[in-house]
């Protein structure tokens, strides 16, 4: 798979392997499992060869785990095997739905169907605790292998491999032994076979290049003491990060199935013990955490990898943690200013000192090693962090809107600008932010920490929501919280509406809308003030290019206004007529526009009509900036695609609908 620069995955060392025991050692675990658990020769003689210490077998065999299941009890024994000793499950139980049953396509008509699906195995004739799997041929089981891989390694699938590059498998495989019955003739053959399919042992496989059918019939000691050797040389001479992966991925932590022992009365067999155990793991499992349980164990683990590293106090932590009142927090020299915790949050966790960012990326993969540990995951991080002074305080509807919006409501420039969390009092904080915009500072610090702090209470209050989705969405746009945000600490009146937001919160108000040079906006009657709403946020902070009309027309402000946003919407349509045009390929494959072009007719007309366009935009923006002399330009640069709508709502548009969840199995 190949790689991104959102692997940010901290990699386990590697560390030299053991020499594949010697045939006696082999031997001599093999009749020990033969003897205590009435395992066939062929059994016997298969799993202790796929162990990396035989050694290890004959000394868990004296007291093997016990695994409760409905109708007995299997017999475990915890070792390591060589992954090129071991078959996942060539028929994995979680492709079900993708496989062709000829009920439903005629063996042989298509490549998904060119055989019938691999059956169950069934019990060993003799009642030994092992398994038997029925199989036309050796390219029948090389099909199906194929087809369980190709589902596995797919973005829909369960594809470990970039978790298992980095960290090697985790938790143990559960390995029964499986004799192979060929149809066509082919003499048996007894194997080690992964009980719950193993997605993982598919991933170790991929990294490694071994065909995963190809390991019943292959077994080469003298091959696997080479590549050992060669392995463990490239370790001690400085390994390449693919030899690295090798070393990770040659060894598998399992659970040997070798026993069983039904309850008095039962009918089950070693098969559906095996069965059973399974679906005590992916059918009827524990149920996985939701998004903001796992959110908030990262969170912890993060604020306590910074204290063990000293860069936060055991205090402070406290405070982060939400484990202090307001007034043990002002006592001990922190703040009970919600929102000045948050920006702290905020800037801790996203903090670009290289020591912070090691121990933030620590904690991260100590919890979940498939995360991209990128600035949105971390903001999300410590999101979850900032919900705690608020969920006290909100029934249990208005956390969760308050939960969407949060999650999205902190942008990527706080992430990776420079900026301070301090105590600053909102009217000097805001102060400081003005003077930056009036000297042509676009993100200076204090403007990011005003954002940083003023996102918490338009959040909370829910006068900024995050997206409400498609279906009857009221919303005038469907930009991220963060990117309304990120468009306020850029302006005028914007800073001057984070300061009234954190200026009416603290007084227990609904935040009012502000002008221009930061007085209280009021109806047209003047009679009441004007209070914000995620609509008026949207409609006076829109994407650059893209104004909103009004939704009254009656004052020459609101025509204009009206006027304005049609001309966005014109230079919109222009920008996707273009691109249409570009996107017509010929039959080189090249777009046609590049060998056709246009009638210089038309190309003449269309210049002469805008350039009569552009010869306006600066006397506009000339006017706008006599009119408004402390309001600067906002450039736009994080915009990859054109589209206007940044780079996080591009984020949005990728994931709409989706929860981001994690998984509940771990490697």
């Amino acid at each position: 798979m190949a790689r991104t620069v959102d692997d940010t995955l901290l990699p386990r060392p590697p560390q030299l392997l053991d020499i594949p025991s010697l045939a006696t050692a082999t031997r001599r675990a093999a009749d020990r499992l033969e003897q205590e658990f009435n395992l066939s020769p062929e059994a016997a003689e298969a799993l202790a060869a796929s162990a990396v210490d035989p050694g290890e077998v004959r000394k868990a065999a004296d007291n093997p785990e016990r695994l409760f299941v409905p109708g007995g009890t299997l017999l475990g024994l915890r070792t390591r095997v060589w992954a090129r000793r071991v078959m996942p499950d060539p028929r994995n139980p979680r492709i079900g739905p993708a496989r062709r049953h000829p009920i439903a396509l005629a063996p042989g008509t298509s490549e998904a169907s060119r055989f019938r699906p691999i059956p169950e195995p069934d019990p060993h004739e003799d009642g030994r605790p092992e398994l038997q799997l029925r199989i036309d041929s050796r390219e029948h089981l090389s099909w199906a292998s194929g087809i369980a891989k190709k589902f596995i390694l797919t973005p829909t699938g369960n594809d470990w491999r970039l978790s298992i590059r980095n960290q090697g498998v985790m938790t143990e495989v559960w390995v029964s032994a499986v004799t192979l019955l060929h149809g066509d003739g082919t003499a048996s053959i007894t194997v080690p076979v992964t009980s719950e399919g193993s997605s993982r042992l598919t991933a170790c496989h991929d990294i490694l290049d071994i065909r995963s059918a190809d390991v019943p019939y292959s077994r080469d000691d003298r091959a696997l003491r080479s590549i050992i050797k060669s392995l463990n040389d490239a370790f001690t001479n400085g390994p390449t990060i693919e030899q690295a992966e090798a070393l990770r991925c040659e060894t598998v932590p399992a659970l040997l199935l070798v026993g069983f022992e039904p309850n008095p009365g039962s009918t089950s067999t070693f098969a559906t013990a095996v069965r059973s155990l399974v679906a005590l793991r992916h059918v009827d499992a524990p149920k996985p955490w939701d998004q903001a349980a796992m959110m908030e164990s990262i969170a912890d683990a993060v604020l306590d990898g910074l204290a063990d590293a000293g860069l936060i106090t055991d205090a402070e932590s406290s405070w982060l943690a939400g484990a202090l009142t307001g007034d043990e927090a002002d006592q001990r020299g922190f703040s009970a200013d919600p929102a000045i915790r948050a920006a702290r949050i905020v800037r801790i966790i996203t903090d670009p000192n290289p020591v912070v960012q090691y121990c933030v990326l620590i904690a991260i993969t100590s919890q979940s090693t498939r995360q991209r540990i990128n600035n949105k995951f971390k903001l999300q991080v410590a999101a979850a962090l900032i919900m705690r002074s608020v969920v006290a305080a909100s029934d249990r509807g208005k956390v969760t809107d308050i939960q969407r919006a949060m999650r999205d409501g902190f942008s990527d420039t706080l992430a990776s600008q420079r900026w301070d969390a301090t105590y600053r009092p909102t009217q000097e904080l805001l102060a400081a932010a003005l003077k930056e915009i009036e000297a042509g500072e676009q993100a200076g610090p204090s403007s990011l920490e005003l954002a940083a702090r003023g996102a918490y209470p338009l959040l909370t209050n829910r006068q900024l929501w995050g997206d409400r989705g498609t279906k009857g969405n009221s919303q005038p746009d469907r930009r991220l919280p963060a990117a309304v945000i990120d468009r306020m600490h850029t302006s005028t009146r914007g800073l001057h509406q984070l300061g009234q937001a954190l200026l009416d919160h603290a007084q227990g108000r609904r935040i009012r809308a502000v002008g221009d040079d930061g007085t209280i906006l009021r109806t047209e009657e003047g009679a009441t003030e004007q209070v914000v709403s995620d609509d008026s946020l949207r409609r006076a902070f829109p994407v650059p290019g893209r104004r909103l009309a009004p939704a009254a027309q009656e004052t020459a402000h609101e025509r204009l206004e009206a006027a304005i946003s049609l001309f966005g919407d014109a230079m919109e349509a222009l920008n996707r007529a273009v691109s249409q045009i570009e996107r017509v390929d010929g039959l080189d494959g090249r777009p046609l526009i590049e060998s056709e072009g246009v009638d210089p007719v038309e190309t003449i007309a269309w210049t002469n009509e805008l350039m009569a366009v552009f010869q306006k935009l600066p006397v506009w923006a000339a006017n706008h900036t006599a009119r408004h002399p402390a309001a600067a330009l906002t450039a736009v640069d994080d915009d990859e695609d054109g589209d206007g709508d940044g780079d996080e709502q591009d984020d949005l548009d990728d994931e709409q609908g989706e929860q981001d969840d994690f998984e509940a199995e771990e490697p």
